[in-house]
């Protein structure tokens, strides 16, 4: 029996789960923000619902990579309430997705905008209710401000619906800002969608090591 086990384990073409990765499954929603009807900021005819939507993507692989289990809150150009409803209602279905999926954090990606802006780069939000949403915040924060030129904003707390849910860490993060040229330019650049990417998920993983 030992060795028909042995021979079976050897048997060309015969696979095994791989190793579940540093997150060990953790379930993480990612919200891709805007969406549909609603496309966030705009600068000529580049929309922030399709940006947040490709770094969402990014960040999905690089945590599936890391061992998550990913759910983003839309796949596509639509809101993931109903097509008429309210945007209240929009960003209460995105929580209850993640209330659905049992998520371990909620994270929600946009794209500032601010006219005359000079000092961009990235900022990270958390509702001042959660101590853990800060923490997810500053850990994220600290690695974008890695990135060469992403300037020095610390993070914010920001009371807003998409990160009411205080029983969830949750972050909401502001990429850049597609005001600036230079940053619209990166933004739109499919490297640097994947350098935000792996920044986000060393972020989500240093605030799983902290506990």
């Amino acid at each position: 029996m030992l060795l028909m086990l042995l021979l079976m384990a050897l048997s060309p073409g015969r696979t095994f789960p791989a190793p579940a990765g540093p997150l060990g499954q953790k379930i993480v929603v990612v919200d891709p923000g805007h969406g549909g009807r609603d496309p966030g900021a705009m600068s000529g005819k580049t929309y922030e619902k399709d940006i947040n939507l490709l770094i969402a993507v990014a960040i999905k692989k690089t945590l599936e990579e890391s061992g998550a289990r990913v759910v983003l809150t839309r796949e596509g150009d639509y809101s993931p309430g109903s097509a008429g409803g309210s945007v209240r209602r929009d960003l209460e279905k995105r929580l209850e997705i993640a209330r659905r999926h049992r998520a371990d954090i909620f994270l929600s990606v946009h794209t500032n905008s601010f006219k005359g802006i000079v000092d961009g780069g990235p900022e990270v939000f958390y509702h001042p209710g959660s101590e853990r949403g800060r923490l997810l915040a500053e850990c994220i924060q600290k690695e974008l401000l890695s990135i060469p030129g992403s300037g020095n904003r610390s993070v914010k707390p920001g009371d807003c619906l998409v990160l009411a849910d205080t029983s969830i860490p949750s972050a909401l993060v502001e990429v850049g800002f597609m005001s600036s040229s230079d940053e619209k330019r990166k933004l739109l650049d499919r490297a640097y969608q994947g350098l935000l990417a792996e920044k986000i998920t060393r972020g989500i993983l240093q605030y799983f090591a902290k506990g």
